[in-house]
This record gives C-alpha cells, structure tokens and sequence, in this order.
C-alpha cells in the first residue's frame, strides 16, 4: 500500500499537469534497492500528461563525519518538504541547511522553485569540420562530440558528414565522415581522419580507464553502420561494436564504469531505449524510454555523472529549436527524473560532463558551436552548532 505523503504528492503532481508517479520526488542514490524497485513499477504505470520543468537539489555535508545524502528531482511550481537530513558530525548539532546565497532552511522545511528548470548556457567558441577530401562538396552537418580531459589537456572531437538527400536514398557514392579534435587549450586542430565507416556519428564519448573514444553510428536506414565504434584517443579505429538486442545506437556516455546507449533494438519492438552496459560493454540492463520524451521528440546526444543520464531530445518539426529542444533526465536504473528546457537558439547536438564543467555542442553544418552549461540544480550546505 503506497504511503498517504506518496499519494497526496501524486494528487499534487496529478492536479499541476506534471508528469510523476507517486514516487517522482527521486533520491537518487542507488543504496536504497527496494525503495528504487517500487518506484519504478509506480512509474511504468503512469500516464505522461506535460513536461513540466525539474531541477536537482543537492545536499553538502559541510564537514560532516557521517551519514550520506541523495539528491532529489523537483518538478518546478512544486512546494514539497527538504528531505530529513541524514548527516552526522562529531561534537555538533544540525542547525538547518544554507545555500550559496546565504538563504536559510530548516529539516524538511517546504519549498518550492529553489531553481526555474532551465539549462543556461554561454558561447564559447566556433570549431570548423574544414573540408572534405572531395573539395567540391560541402560537410551537411557535425553530429556527435565529446569533450575530455588527457595529459593536461582539454580536447573536443566531434563528427561530421555530407548527409545530403542522395545519401538517404541509398547513393553512397560521395558520401563522407570526419571525426576531428581540438585541443581546446591551444584552440589548435591536432588530428582529424576521414571516411571512417559509421553513418551520422550521432553521439560520442570518451573513457578515461583505457583512454578510448566511442562513436553511436546512428543507422539511419538498413544496411547504415549501426553499432558503437571505438578509436584511440588521437582517432585511430580500433574496433566496432554490434549488440542483439541494439538495433540502431543513437547516443552514447561512459561515467563511472558504465556506458549509457540510447537506441531502438528488436526486444522492444523498435521502441526507444535506454541501454546499460558495464566497462567491458557487455549489456546489463535496458529501459524502454519511450513514454518520457515529449510527443515528437528524437533523441540526440547524452551525458552522465554520478546519478543520472542526461538526454538531448529534439523536435524536427521545426527549426525554432529554442522551443522544441529538451534534455530528458533519467537515473543510472533507469527511472524517469525530470525534464529541462534548453536555452540555446541552435540544434544541440551533444553534451559532455566533466566534473562541475557541462558542455553541449551545437550543428552549424560546416562547423560546431561549444557552449559551456549549467545544469538547474542548487546546493544546499548543511549547518552546524557545537553540541550542548
């Protein structure tokens, strides 16, 4: 039987046009296994209504000595109590929560709109996918990217193709990829390599445990290549991927020995789906996705991090993408968290985690756009007073 504080927060969410089970607050830690499982069932069950926008609170233990804390998912326009604080420290007492700002909370005080749900982004700067062998033509469009870390270094590499409409009807005569990279502390293209067998390239990301970087082929029509590829670091292919249950892989990430996938596979029945597979790419889980992305909506490229996968979703009815561009937010098992409004005018293409640092890539056709991000979270520190 479901709690009465879970169905009064489903009646809420119901009444706000929001789209939550009756466990949609998520704490996203993975060390609660049977809280998580009920939670998931709750949500398969569900109906999607809007896509209200969320945003993550985390918890700081500011010199805490024990105790840990999840993060939780807000939709916006939802007043709802802080979790109880699970932090302890030796010789204090816990006096409430601070954030940055200086504004106070108390244990499970109620609050509502601690952020506004938006990704806010800045330009940084234009990269070009330069030209391909066949000078003649022009490069249609750059796909995925990832930005890395290695040896001091900043890198960006990122795809790009000649996807004209002859392409999609089957003429690969002059079609051509590239993969490029840029060492964005110099600004200064170090390596780039062409016509290497995948289709758009859709998505990319890059392992810091064997220094490898991974290509979604995409497989935009039967008999396209497909699967995942896999290069060194300074793009030399080494080898391809292909999965049963994958029937097409659109965006991948890699954080903390697990890859994420995005893809349609035959299992279920062309559906889009979150894939999970552990460091040596073998499948452990999968997650049929579909019912969260907004009517519409394609995925596109995504990022993870400790607790959740990040997915770019984009509506192509239209190029007013700064309406018709999205970020759907699911946890490491899977569980629908939150959707999140983007703030950039051009086609997202990708996006990179690294650290507190987030990146997302635009398509300029010829070249792509870095913006530097911030995800609509808000950190609150945990306050102490010497005990009594």
């Amino acid at each position: 039987m479901k709690k009465k504080s879970e169905r009064t927060l489903r009646n809420r969410l119901l009444q706000a046009g929001m789209v939550m089970a009756a466990a949609v607050i998520l704490f996203a830690s993975m060390g609660l296994p049977a809280q998580a499982g009920k939670k998931r069932r709750a949500q398969t069950a569900a109906t999607p209504l809007t896509y209200g926008d969320a945003y993550i609170i985390k918890f700081d233990g500011n010199g805490a000595t024990g105790g840990v804390m999840d993060d939780m998912v807000l939709p916006t326009g939802l007043a709802y109590p802080l979790e109880t604080n699970r932090y302890t420290r030796t010789g204090y007492s816990f006096a409430g929560w601070s954030d940055a700002s200086g504004n106070v909370y108390n244990n499970n005080q109620i609050v509502q709109n601690l952020k506004n749900g938006r990704i806010e982004s800045r330009k940084l700067a234009v990269f070009s996918a330069g030209f391909p062998i066949n000078q003649a033509l022009k490069f249609r469009s750059t796909q995925g990217s990832v930005v890395f870390d290695r040896n001091g270094h900043r890198y960006l590499a990122f795809t790009a193709s000649i996807n004209d409409p002859s392409y999609y009807a089957g003429d690969l005569s002059h079609y051509e990829t590239a993969v490029l990279l840029y060492d964005l502390t110099t600004g200064q293209l170090v390596a780039d390599v062409h016509n290497l067998n995948f289709d758009h390239g859709n998505s990319m990301c890059y392992n810091p445990d064997n220094g490898h970087i991974y290509i979604a082929e995409g497989g935009s029509l039967p008999g396209y290549p497909s699967g995942i590829m896999e290069l060194t670091w300074d793009l030399k292919a080494i080898d391809s991927h292909g999965f049963p249950d994958l029937g097409r892989a659109f965006s991948i990430t890699y954080a903390n020995g697990q890859y994420f996938v995005i893809g349609k596979g035959p299992r279920d029945g062309d559906a889009t789906t979150l894939f999970r597979l552990n460091s040596d790419m073998q499948m452990e889980d999968h997650f049929n996705v579909s019912k969260w992305y907004p009517a519409g909506y394609s995925p596109q490229g995504i990022a993870a991090d400790d607790h959740f996968v990040y997915c770019i979703a984009a509506n192509f009815s239209h190029h007013q993408w700064k309406k018709s561009q999205k970020v759907v937010v699911f946890t490491r098992n899977g569980l629908y968290a939150g959707t999140w409004s983007l703030d950039i005018t051009k086609e997202a293409e990708d996006m990179s985690i690294l650290g507190n640092d987030v990146y997302i890539t635009t398509n300029d056709k010829t070249a792509t756009t870095l913006y530097q991000s911030v995800l609509p979270s808000v950190k609150l520190y945990a306050q102490w007073v010497p005990a009594r």
